[in-house]
């Protein structure tokens, strides 16, 4: 049983930004009822929570588990906030806790709320989410225009079916080269998240046992999923929009010949001549543009390994590799994003991955629709997945935290996506999932999914260098 206050001279009140968030203002506060915490800061690196928090946390843990609260993260930020009297933007270190299930009565809450502060002696969040937390495989895709079929560029959506099902969407953050050890022979793949893949179900309920660490078997015991790029449901989008402006232009055709054959005099009807073989010239472009899109074929290869969802050495290594079987060598452009220190257009070769992902280092996220730039977390967020019924293991990941101008560091559908440290271009790390309510991503380093392929695949890991 969790131990039970004694005196609760704090006091719980609702954000007045948010329904679903409670604050505890600890005793003594100087804060009012109005604080509402505008931005999200990671926790100061002479914060003296910092040296304490692994073991802080997983005393918060069993302060929840004990009374059965479904929670999602335990977590610590610095919450900034705007004093309205002298206008200056003001931070408190925080304890937030994201739950599943609302308590049932405000006492539960003061009380559980109470005893987390007095833990920690910080001012203390609980925010309210959805059942899963994670946006798994929810695409938000807003550029219709199609690139060429090859090389899945960083950040780039695709699409995974398996046999005839329909399509779903999974997000590549780039290409990886697997070198066999004794005959040295190339591969290429692209990574991306296994809960993007549809054999995620499958998995769900018949593979949830496999113990960390254990190899698992092949994708293709699942049947054959092949992986498209462009993405065959982008490429659908695509297709319906320019049949939708076909038949536009078709009716606007049908109008200017109604009007040309009512027009007397010669100046007007030749008005109408030159309007009339713009739209029919516009029209063949369209009609042979859209039989163009169907007949290609954007099959790149097929998924050929997964890790399944195990948490390994307190991290959840969620990966799978699709096979470029379709496509010849990388091109030289493979891997490339743009230069986020100079803020220039100009492409810059990715270096190798780090050995390490780091608190309070500076990231960005490339991505086929926009580049975001954050700062990792000085200290890690603690979070579980519900994978199935009875499944909720903990991991230790490091969360993301948007810089300002910024509302999240990633979109929905985003995991799967790299992470690149900002002074360096080491690839760090890869976005696993998001916490709406805070706008933060949790990142898994990408040092652990590399190890972890390499011991799945017995190969050597690598990006592959193009001269």
């Amino acid at each position: 049983m969790p131990r039970r206050s004694q005196h609760n001279t704090g006091r719980v009140i609702r954000d007045p930004g948010s329904t679903k968030r409670h604050i505890y203002r600890p005793p003594g506060s100087p804060e009012d009822d109005e604080f509402i915490a505008t931005h999200t800061a990671p926790v100061p690196a002479n914060s003296p929570i910092i040296a304490r928090w692994s073991t802080l946390a997983l005393e918060i843990i069993d302060n929840l588990d004990s009374r059965h609260i479904d929670w999602a993260a335990v977590e610590c930020f610095q919450r900034l906030y705007k004093d309205p009297i002298y206008n200056t933007l003001n931070g408190v270190t925080t304890v937030i806790i994201t739950a599943r299930n609302t308590l049932p009565h405000s006492n539960d809450i003061a009380e559980m709320m109470g005893e987390v502060c007095r833990m920690s002696g910080c001012r203390v969040e609980l925010q309210f989410c959805s059942p899963n937390l994670i946006d798994m495989a929810q695409q938000t895709e807003t550029v219709l225009s199609l690139p060429e079929v090859g090389y899945p560029s960083m950040g780039s959506r695709v699409s995974v079916r398996m046999d005839l099902e329909t399509p779903t969407e999974a997000t590549v953050g780039g290409i990886l080269r697997l070198v066999t050890k004794d005959t040295k022979k190339e591969e290429y793949f692209a990574l991306t998240c296994f809960h993007n893949i549809p054999t995620f179900q499958s998995y769900r309920s018949n593979y949830i046992d496999l113990e960390p660490g254990v190899p698992h078997k092949p994708v293709q015991i699942y049947g054959s999923v092949t992986c498209a790029f462009p993405s065959q449901l982008l490429q659908a989008e695509v297709v319906s929009d320019i049949a939708a402006d076909i038949n536009r232009m078709n009716k606007k055709i049908e109008l200017l010949k109604k009007g040309f054959n009512q027009v007397d005099r010669e100046e007007e009807s030749g008005c109408l001549q030159n309007e009339l073989e713009w739209y029919e010239a516009e029209l063949r472009q369209l009609k042979e543009k859209y039989a163009s899109l169907h007949s290609i074929d954007s099959n790149i290869g097929f998924v050929s390994a997964t890790s399944g969802l195990p948490v390994h050495n307190g991290k959840h290594l969620d990966w799978a590799l699709i096979a470029l079987s379709g496509l010849d060598a990388p091109p030289q452009s493979v891997n490339m994003t743009y230069n986020v220190q100079e803020r220039t257009e100009i492409a810059v070769r990715l270096s190798q991955w780090s050995s390490n992902l780091e608190g309070g280092a500076k990231v960005y996220k490339p991505g086929s629709t926009r580049v975001t730039e954050g700062i990792v977390n000085s200290v890690p967020s603690y979070v579980r997945f519900r994978e199935t019924e009875h499944s909720l293991p903990v991991a230790r990941e490091w969360a993301v935290i948007p810089v300002a101008k910024y509302k999240s560091f990633s979109d929905p559908g985003d995991s799967g996506a790299w992470v690149v440290d900002h002074l360096t271009n080491h690839v760090v790390g890869m976005i696993l999932a998001r916490n709406g309510g805070l706008g933060v991503s949790y990142v898994t380093p990408i040092r652990e999914i590399i190890n972890h392929i390499e011991y799945f695949t017995n190969k050597v890991v690598d990006l592959p260098i193009r001269i």
